[in-house]
């Protein structure tokens, strides 16, 4: 996950998400967003505009 920047990072989140990927992808992104010092944005609500925002 190292090569993505925090920016792809969000949006391989949400799109797990709106694509109703593996349990265990959304963690292991999940854990990587933590990592990083970051909070997941919301799947439901602000997923892509959050994504967005992050530089």
């Amino acid at each position: 996950m190292m090569f993505l920047t925090n920016q792809e990072l969000f949006i391989a989140y949400c799109d797990a998400y709106k694509l109703q990927l593996d349990q265990a992808f959304i963690k292991m992104l999940t854990s990587e967003i933590y990592r990083r010092g970051l909070t997941p944005p919301d799947p439901h609500i602000d997923c892509y505009e959050k994504a967005r925002m992050i530089p």
